[in-house]
Order: structure tokens, then sequence, then C-alpha cells
């Protein structure tokens, strides 16, 4: 539910009762939010050690590539403020 309807997870945080699971996550919330960076900053190598060389993550539908030579910025990461140019779904990370 997290990274299909995100507004959700608010109305959950604000129910009482989910409340508390979400604060029980406090300790641990920052190390979620640097690993989603790491996730979008270091997918490619492992991705192409899986598929080969020649595989082409940015060629995938499900994946937004940033394209410099059509003057695509890479997208900046919101906690750590790293670059990519591989915008992957939110339902794979």
């Amino acid at each position: 539910m997290a990274y299909t309807a995100k507004g959700r997870v608010i109305d959950k945080y604000e129910n009482e009762e989910w409340c508390k699971g979400y604060k029980k996550l406090t300790p641990v919330v920052l190390d979620i939010l640097r690993l989603y960076d790491y996730l979008h900053a270091n997918f490619q190598g492992p991705y192409e050690k899986a598929y080969g060389r020649g595989s082409r993550l940015g060629g995938r539908k499900e994946v937004n590539y940033r394209d410099p030579q059509k003057g695509q910025k890479p997208k900046k990461l919101p906690l750590t403020g790293e670059e990519t140019r591989y915008v992957l779904p939110d339902g794979w990370l």
C-alpha cells in the first residue's frame, strides 16, 4: 500500500491504532529512506551482473531513463542528494 497509494499511508498514520506501529519505526526511518536512495543510485551494477553487460535497465518499460542525449537531467535523490539516470518504480524498491 505504501507505494501504490501513498496518500493512504497518511490516513493510516492519523489513525490512532496504526500510529503506534509507525512510531515504532522511528529508530530505522532514516535507514529505510537511505536504503531507498541507495537502491536507486546503485541498481544498475547488480542488474548488469545478473543479466549480462549488454542488458539495458533503461530499456525496461517500468524504468524511466533520463537520457542526456535528449537533454534530460538525472533525478536528484531526496535524502542523499545523489543523482541517477535510472528512475525505478517504487514497487521495485
